[in-house]
Parts: C-alpha cells; sequence; structure tokens
C-alpha cells in the first residue's frame, strides 16, 4: 500500500516536473499504460 502512494507521489512529481506539453505527449504515445498503472495505484 505505502509502495503504491509513493509510486504515484513519483508520478505526479515528474509530471509536475517534465510540462504538460511533455505530458500530453507522452500521454499521446502510452495512452493505455499510465491510465492502467493510475487505476492499480488507486
Amino acid at each position: 500500500m505505502v509502495a503504491k502512494i509513493v509510486e504515484y507521489a513519483v508520478i505526479v512529481a515528474r509530471i509536475r516536473y517534465l510540462g504538460t506539453i511533455s505530458v500530453q505527449q507522452f500521454a499521446n504515445r502510452q495512452d493505455e499504460f499510465p491510465l492502467t498503472l493510475l487505476f492499480r495505484a488507486v
């Protein structure tokens, strides 16, 4: 449970660091993987 929270925090930190444009490009390239990872984390 704690590991999932840490992973989620790391993902959020990466999103803030990369910026919205890079995140959108990443989401377009790998649309399914981040979503499934996010739902699994929740």
